[in-house]
């Protein structure tokens, strides 16, 4: 399909947003540049070709680009094929908040499609690293003691989940703690006691990945 009526009209695939503001009583209106993208992404998806856009802040950039995901999600599904797709993301914090908030938003009001989140290695706990440094490092070998007491709550073993169970702790003391390119060169860990390994089956299992464009962060076979 090469038209110009190629993928869904903006409002169809926004009513659901629409009628769930109108349901919580909070008004939300179709902007028009991001429906100009929104269908410009989804044109692309049923296609298959490539797409540069660029929209100004506030132009709703997240779910012009989310949405039309999640739509060829459903319609894979619906054709009893598979679809999944990677986002990358400029920062980590623009990372986070798309797993953290704005899919979760959507899942409400659009459901049926699962997401994850995946980071470098160096944001997650490796607790073989960390025993191995902890020897002989009197300040590490407690931090270590108090993880490994508590490893089957520490989430997703990011920082943040650590760092609620033994304070808050240095860039070099994390650094002994967290996976290492150099420590973790085979990537034959398993789920079982390994968090990045457990991170990356999840996006395997996952039809929508939010990734870090970053390539010194995110790099399957380094870090």
């Amino acid at each position: 399909m090469t038209n110009q009526t190629a993928g869904r009209q903006w409002k169809d695939l926004f009513r659901p947003v629409v009628e769930a503001g109108s349901i919580s009583g909070q008004a939300v209106a179709e902007r028009p540049q991001q429906a100009q993208l929104g269908e410009a992404i989804s044109r692309a998806l049923t296609e298959r070709t490539a797409l540069i856009a660029e929209a100004p802040t506030g132009t709703g950039k997240s779910a012009g680009a989310l949405i039309p995901v999640i739509d060829e999600v459903h319609q894979a599904a619906a054709a009893k094929k598979a679809f999944r797709a990677v986002v990358s993301t400029e920062t980590n914090s623009l990372q986070d908040q798309y797993i953290n908030k704005d899919l979760p938003y959507l899942h409400q009001i659009y459901g049926n499609f699962s997401f994850s989140i995946l980071k470098g290695r160096r944001h997650y706990l490796c607790l073989d690293h960390a025993r191995q440094n902890s020897r002989g490092n009197q300040a590490l070998i407690p931090i270590v003691s108090a993880l490994e007491r508590v490893l089957g709550s520490l989430g997703d073993g990011e920082r943040g989940d650590i760092e609620k169970r033994v304070g808050k702790l240095g860039d070099e003391q994390w650094s002994m703690l967290a996976g290492d390119k150099f420590f973790c060169n085979d990537n034959q860990c398993d789920t079982e006691g390994c968090f990045t390994a457990r991170a990356r089956a999840k996006a395997l299992a996952s039809d929508i990945v939010i990734v870090n464009q970053n390539i010194h962060d995110y790099r399957v076979g380094s870090r």
